[in-house]
């Protein structure tokens, strides 16, 4: 059984809208165009720049691809949840509710080590993030050299990890990481700002085609950043009825917009770093400006902390699957398997070392499994029945779209283990 994480996000993050009984929640159109919205942007989109370094400018076309399927598997899920609550409003229709209901046997553990995968490299991400974003400032401050900084970092975060996981529940982190949104917004302006002011972008900097390896780099790096099956069902859940009705809509249109600033900034920062766009575009901003440097340190430290605090809300839904099967909440084996998580993301991280774009690729590698190959899986095993019962057209459909996923994700895996190397 997959933990239901969507009820975790659920319950915490959109508790604003419930009514005083609890019995109702109020989720306006625009409420969940914004709670999409946030549920969309993440720390992926550091190392767009990067991935269009890799790419060339033929990466838009990959880009472009990764948002149609994300726009049209997530319209998937949400007609599942529909069709399914026409019978029995009662229904859970989390995107762990569909697994259990249209997987089973071997389907249903292959879905869950997906889902684990997935989870895990989301959580080893965060860590080489901070790693990335945080060593710079204390190696420039002199409060550890450049050797170490690796080290003291992700001890550090390591700790903290370990100390928030003896916490039966990490739901209290949702109210600080609900301001991630304003914290990656803030980001972009900055970087943005600084591209416009100190490297303005040159059609120079920019070229048409590098590889093939770079074109699946792009694929595993969009895929990251783009995806959140997950969070959108448990918005869907939340939403009134009436706006549920809409939700296909909403979501479309939420995905293309954050798609639309994520290309426009990825471009913008290719264009001004060219070949030089590190994997954590961070680490290009560098100014001979004391007052700019301030402020871009103070974006640097408030995007890691808010990632930091997204670290345990991702990891959590392994430590309820071990405890649903290993060993229950708050025994002593318990708290070992989640120390033993949180020590091992750590130790995958130092492994890694500050190459963002490497660990991303390989995490949406795996995110895309469960973004474009389970998706359609449920809606012919849920909706239509079986395969056969679909029409000539979904049929061609179901197959390039879960074709699409597990070939890119398959070379994701493959060109992101290859970089590790």
């Amino acid at each position: 059984m997959i933990p239901n994480y969507g009820t975790l996000y659920r319950e915490n993050s959109h508790n604003v809208f419930h009514q005083e009984d609890d019995s109702k929640l109020l989720v306006s159109n625009r409420q969940a165009f914004r709670l999409t919205i946030k549920s969309v942007v993440g720390s992926g989109f550091l190392a767009l720049p990067f991935a269009f370094k890799e790419s060339g400018l033929v990466g838009l076309f990959i880009l472009i691809s990764v948002w149609a399927l994300t726009v049209y598997t997530t319209s998937i899920l949400v007609r599942i949840a529909s069709f399914l609550l026409l019978d029995d409003r009662d229904t859970d229709v989390s995107y762990s509710g569909l697994i259990e209901i249209g997987l089973h046997g071997y389907e249903r553990t292959l879905a869950t080590f997906a889902f684990i995968i997935a989870q895990y490299s989301a959580t080893v991400t965060y860590l080489v993030l901070v790693d990335a974003t945080i060593g710079p400032i204390l190696v420039s401050y002199g409060l550890v050299d450049r050797q170490n900084s690796t080290q003291v970092i992700l001890v550090t975060c390591t700790l903290v990890q370990g100390l928030l996981a003896l916490l039966p529940s990490p739901a209290f982190l949702n109210g600080v990481a609900s301001f991630g949104n304003a914290a990656f917004a803030a980001c972009m302006i900055v970087i943005a700002t600084f591209c416009v002011m100190y490297k303005p972008p040159v059609l120079s900097n920019v070229t048409l085609y590098e590889s093939f390896d770079g074109l699946v780099t792009n694929f595993g790096i969009s895929a990251f950043t783009l995806a959140a099956h997950a969070e959108v069902l448990a918005i869907y859940e939340s939403c009134s009825y009436n706006v549920q009705k809409h939700y296909d809509g909403i979501a479309t249109k939420a995905v293309t917009t954050a798609a639309v600033i994520f290309t426009l900034f990825a471009i913008l920062a290719y264009s001004s770093f060219g070949p030089q766009c590190k994997q954590d575009i961070f680490e290009n901003i560098e100014t001979s400006s004391v007052d700019a440097d301030i402020i871009v340190v103070l974006v640097k430290v408030t995007v890691s902390l808010m990632v930091l605090c997204n670290f345990p809300l991702c990891m959590f839904p392994i430590h309820q699957l071990n405890e649903l099967h290993i060993a229950p909440q708050g025994t002593p084996l318990a708290i070992l398997l989640r120390q033993i998580l949180v020590a091992g993301s750590g130790a995958t991280a130092y492994a890694f070392g500050p190459r963002f774009g490497v660990v991303t690729t390989l995490a949406g590698a795996c995110t895309a499994v469960l973004s474009f190959v389970l998706p359609p899986i449920l809606y012919f095993k849920l909706v239509a029945g079986s395969f056969d019962r679909l029409s000539l057209f979904d049929q061609v459909v179901v197959v390039f779209v879960v074709g699409c996923g597990c070939i890119g994700s398959s070379m994701a895996i493959v060109t992101g283990i290859r970089d590790f190397l």
